[in-house]
């Protein structure tokens, strides 16, 4: 018996030292496909599918953006009010920003007051699904030339994107107002695309506009004194049903307004 301990010694191995090397070659063989596919959890599977949101992190907060939506500008360049959903600033320096739906879990919904007013030159701006608001003077003042409205939006206040350069435009079907001289100014502005649903138009909102001519949406219910004024506009079409204070002042002097049934709308009655 001695001896047999001595040999076995020798060779290095005991017969329980065997049965322990088995185990564990046994056990790794199970370990590594789960390590393999942790390590690999960014490659598409049944539970991490190509087409989901994209996170994206910075300085500690992380924002959502839409698949195939372009890169979001980080959550930094932005002040977010979380209690209200509302982006209260922007504070980056880039000229073209794609504005997040997220920060940090909570949705954005509105684009509140002088967001980017002035100082920014920015020349293009994409605004997320979710934003239902764009406060007054949000973009005034900056040299936009692309602009991406989301399909959640509802409300465009005053002054919102006056003085900007704008060469075309068109408004979702979820729009309900258009505030006064949201779009003044804007002489670049050569055409524009109402949707219907629409239901107000504020004063001055076009005034100073490149427009030639417009075709406004028979949901539309009132327009503002002034709307299209100081605006190159030759032609109109509005339903006869529309109204306004002094329908004369709508447009400059000279345009041709009809309704879509070809009556003279100026002369119709309110």
């Amino acid at each position: 018996m001695k001896n047999r301990k001595s040999f076995n010694s020798k060779r290095g191995v005991s017969s329980g030292d065997f049965v322990w090397v088995i185990f564990m070659f046994t056990f790794a063989t199970i370990l590594v496909p789960v390590g393999y596919y942790a390590i690999k959890d960014d490659q598409p599977t049944m539970a991490n599918p190509v087409n989901t949101a994209q996170v994206v992190s910075s300085t500690n907060t992380t924002v959502v953006q839409p698949a195939g939506a372009s890169q979001a500008t980080p959550a930094s360049d932005f002040v977010f009010n979380a209690v209200n959903g509302t982006l209260v600033a922007y504070v980056g320096t880039a000229t073209d920003i794609v504005i997040p739906n997220q920060i940090d879990g909570v949705p954005v919904t509105a684009i509140g007051s002088k967001f980017a007013y002035q100082q920014n030159k920015l020349t293009s701006v994409a605004i997320p699904e979710g934003v239902n608001i764009i406060g007054d003077y949000a973009f005034a003042e900056n040299p936009i030339t692309t602009l991406r409205l989301p399909n959640s939006l509802q409300l465009i206040q005053a002054s919102a994107f006056e003085r900007t350069a704008l060469a075309n435009l068109m408004i979702p079907a979820t729009v309900k107002e258009i505030g006064t001289r949201a779009f003044a100014e804007t002489p670049s502005l050569k055409s524009i695309t109402f949707s219907e649903g629409l239901l107000r138009i504020g004063e001055a909102s076009f005034s100073g506009s490149g427009l030639t001519s417009v075709t406004l949406p028979r949901s539309l219910s009132l327009i503002g004194s002034g709307a299209f004024s100081n605006s190159p506009i030759q032609t109109a079409t509005v339903d006869k049903n529309t109204s306004v204070l002094a329908k004369t002042e709508v447009f400059s002097a000279g345009a041709i307004v009809k309704t879509y049934e070809g009556l003279d709308w100026t002369t119709l009655a309110p």
